[in-house]
């Protein structure tokens, strides 16, 4: 019996799919309900599960990574997500999963168990391959999952499968297809076509998808494969279909695997530098030092600065060394995750939550889906603008806060002599940066706004008969009462004994 987890940080939801996948799956598979993922997790140590539906917003960990986490543990996993968004950085990463379904909220109950269904057959499959119960094809089929386990996890079960099954037995080279997608162009078809002109029918010969529009060929040392290849590029060519093939060096031993696949990918991806279809064959070359802390300061600089020219130099500068050098792809990924991560902590300084890095983040564990280096750069632009915009808000917001505690100073300390020098360095700020922002946030200079402060409270004391004139100059921060009257006729149009009378007599009236 197979073992279904179900989680969901919403309780109704939960118990909807529990209850529903209790009634269509009973004997046929356990179902064990969670809220949080943490309790899945140390469910997990020591109970095995076959499926997983999860939701991916959640607050402790969000489904895509408890997905990775349990698979992991679990290599045949068969993961199921559910979520109330069609975002495309979600779905991006649950196609490099290889879940079997992406649903949305709200979760159509036929469908889901539609999905279930089709696990528990796929399931079924691979525990009769194990047997040895089943078809050649069956067997091959099973022989091609530990393939693309072993390149994934390079785990004991799997290497020692494959060596058990003789996949030592001669030089293997791991040939990588990549097809640049465009609107009409399908891939199982293009799969079929490549399978059909390759014709890897040979012994310990297989031709799998690994992931959209890309295919990997593992076969043994041709002396006349890389013409093969060459041709069939070109008629690729002659059909306006961009593909490039990546070959790694030859695989002597099962525990190369996972290397030579790396090493497949790496040339593969070298299509990001070249527009024409063509074959890269692994050479060891030497690393390019990057100075990633170099690079971050200086773009933080200019980006916290909002210099965007100088900006757009950095990124023009930086992506145009990335072309110069071929950068391979694991590289080109770690260099660019550097740099993010050296920023981070200075941006988390200037307001920018943990959050927003986690759309970046998963498009660099994703680096490997761009098939142009513009369109990475495009996408590393756009986060740098967004960080950008977001810099800029809690500036305003933090120049805001500033300025209103300055102004609260003055309001309580407008009596005494104070200056703008003073009042800008309680507020944190650079005098001449202070004198400019508060006129644009208050219509007034700093002057004129503190002698409005005086005359008001002046205005409230001369309504008072018990006050004398120079009491109130001087409690309203006026040292002399000549200046005091100039200055409050100036701005009020009449002397302060005038106004005094003004506002009694209208006293009087009432």
């Amino acid at each position: 019996m197979y073992r279904i987890a179900v989680i969901d940080d919403e309780p109704k939801i939960l118990k909807g799919l529990t209850d529903l996948l209790r009634k269509e799956f009973s004997g046929q598979a356990e179902i064990e309900s969670f809220q949080t993922t943490s309790a899945l997790l140390e469910y997990a140590k020591e109970h095995q599960i076959d499926i997983l539906i999860t939701d991916i917003s959640m607050p402790d960990m969000d489904g895509l990574k408890l997905s990775v986490k349990l698979r992991m543990k679990y290599p045949f996993l068969k993961i199921i997500i559910i979520s109330g968004y069609s975002r495309f950085d979600y779905a991006k990463t649950a196609i490099s999963l290889q879940v079997c379904e992406y649903l949305l909220k709200p979760v159509d109950h036929e469908k889901m168990i539609g999905v279930v269904n089709r696990a528990i057959q796929e399931l079924d499959s691979a525990k009769l391959a194990q047997l040895d119960m089943v078809s050649p094809e069956e067997s091959r089929q099973y022989y091609e999952m530990m393939m693309i386990r072993a390149i994934r996890y390079s785990d004991d079960e799997s290497l020692g499968w494959l060596k058990h099954y003789g996949f030592e037995s001669c030089a293997m080279c791991f040939l990588l297809f990549e097809f640049t997608p465009h609107p009409g162009l399908n891939d199982n078809v293009l799969f079929q076509e490549t399978f059909r002109f390759l014709r890897p029918t040979g012994y310990h010969q297989m031709f799998i998808q690994v992931s959209p529009f890309r295919f990997l060929l593992v076969t043994p040392q041709e002396k006349d494969g890389l013409r093969r290849i060459e041709k069939f590029l070109e008629r690729q060519k002659r059909h306006s279909v961009r593909c490039s093939v990546g070959i790694s060096r030859p695989v002597l031993s099962c525990e190369e695997i996972q290397t030579a696949y790396h090493q497949a990918l790496s040339m593969v991806k070298m299509e990001l530098y070249h527009s024409e279809n063509r074959v890269y064959e692994y050479h060891a070359a030497a690393t390019p030092d990057y100075d990633c802390e170099k690079l971050s300061l200086a773009i933080l600089n200019h980006l916290i600065s909002s210099e965007e020219e100088k900006l757009d130099r950095d990124i023009l500068d930086l992506f145009t060394r990335f072309k110069q050098d071929h950068l391979d792809i694991l590289r080109l990924q770690e260099v660019l995750k550097n740099v993010i991560e050296q920023m981070q902590p200075i941006l988390f300084h200037n307001g920018v939550a943990g959050e927003e890095f986690e759309e970046v983040t998963i498009q660099l564990d994703l680096i490997d889906q761009y098939h142009l280096l513009a369109e990475l750069e495009e996408d590393f632009v756009r986060f740098l603008n967004k960080m950008k915009d977001k810099i800029i808000v809690v500036k305003n917001l933090r120049l805001e806060q500033n300025l209103d505690q300055a102004i609260d100073y003055m309001k309580t300390y407008f009596y005494q002599d104070l200056s703008l020098e003073e009042v800008a360095d309680h507020a944190g700020l650079n005098a001449s940066y202070f004198s400019t922002t508060f006129k644009k946030y208050t219509g007034s200079n700093f002057v004129a706004y503190l002698m409005s402060l005086r005359i008001e409270h002046a205005k409230r004391l001369l309504r008072d008969p018990n006050y004398k004139i120079l009491q109130i100059a001087q409690e309203s921060g006026f040292h002399d009462t000549r200046y005091f009257a100039k200055i409050f006729k100036k701005n009020v149009g009449i002397t302060p004994s005038e106004y005094r009378n003004i506002v009694l007599q209208l006293n009087k009236k009432s």
